[in-house]
């Protein structure tokens, strides 16, 4: 899917500059002219998590996630920690990556009630889908799926299920923006919003993800972009910044950035 990524996003940024016109008009229009924005933060010691967090928060972002892990009682431990450490004025989100069951789910989401969490991402495996209805209908907080999400497919097969209340969609995974627009357009159709999640996308990936958050009509919290906190360097001339917790979206043909070639030589992988 990443391979087909890169040849879809190509297209889209050829494209937009023949016509002289923006990616996001070619995803159907801009709704906003900046997207809020959100970080993760890695898995660690619930003291170092904390630290993390602080940094993500000293750095303007105004929504943290983090990891859960199969260690369920520190889990715990590293949620209050965070909470605790960065305080209550920014959204705290939490993605096990599949790695719960159901039962420990709703023991976690209990324990951790009072961290006022601002949504929980797919605490469990990608097929259990009558897991993810039981586990909605009992954590009193929205239900984000994620590794369940690939296909325009998954959303009405998400949808029939009651499994979800919104979607966290990955270009890397759709394969580009135009399969992730097809996701989109279901999901807006059945009720379901969307975010632009990470997969710490560099450059023009990065840049991607912005023109399909501007371009959806129901954009409810902030997208994720973890790769303005985790990656080091860049190949855009004009590095992403957030400011004020949010980025630009930009207006130039195609993607409306330009590369830095210098850099991406510098970056370049010798496969020999």
């Amino acid at each position: 899917t990443c391979v087909k990524e890169g040849i879809d996003l190509a297209l889209h940024d050829l494209v937009g500059k023949a016509l002289n016109i923006p990616v996001y008009k070619l995803l159907g229009g801009k709704f906003r002219d900046k997207i809020p924005v959100a970080s993760e933060i890695g898995i660690d010691s619930a003291r170092k998590m904390a630290e993390n967090a602080i940094l993500v928060k000293e750095m303007g972002f105004k929504a943290i996630k983090i990891k859960g892990s199969k260690e369920k009682e520190l889990d715990i431990e590293r949620i209050k920690e965070v909470r605790e450490a960065i305080g209550f004025d920014i959204d705290l989100r939490l993605d096990p990556n599949a790695a719960w069951d159901t039962i420990s789910t709703l023991k976690i989401m209990n324990a951790v009630k009072d961290c006022h969490l601002q949504l929980l991402e797919q605490p469990i495996p990608s097929w259990d889908y009558k897991g993810m209805a039981h586990i909605r209908k009992n954590i009193g907080i929205p239900l984000m799926a994620d590794e369940s999400i690939w296909t325009p497919q998954d959303a009405v097969k998400l949808h029939d299920y009651n499994a979800c209340d919104l979607l966290n969609l990955k270009i890397a995974k759709t394969s580009g923006l135009h399969q992730g627009k097809k996701v989109e357009y279901v999901a807006e159709a059945l009720g379901l919003p969307c975010i632009a999640g990470t997969e710490l996308e560099p450059g023009i990936s990065a840049v991607a993800k912005i023109h399909l958050a501007a371009s959806m009509r129901i954009h409810p919290l902030a997208s994720e972009f973890t790769e303005l906190t985790q990656v080091d360097g860049s190949i855009l001339k004009k590095p992403l910044k957030a400011i004020d917790g949010c980025l630009d979206v930009p207006t130039g043909p195609g993607f409306g950035v330009e590369i830095d070639e210098d850099a991406l030589e510098a970056y370049k992988i010798n496969m020999n």
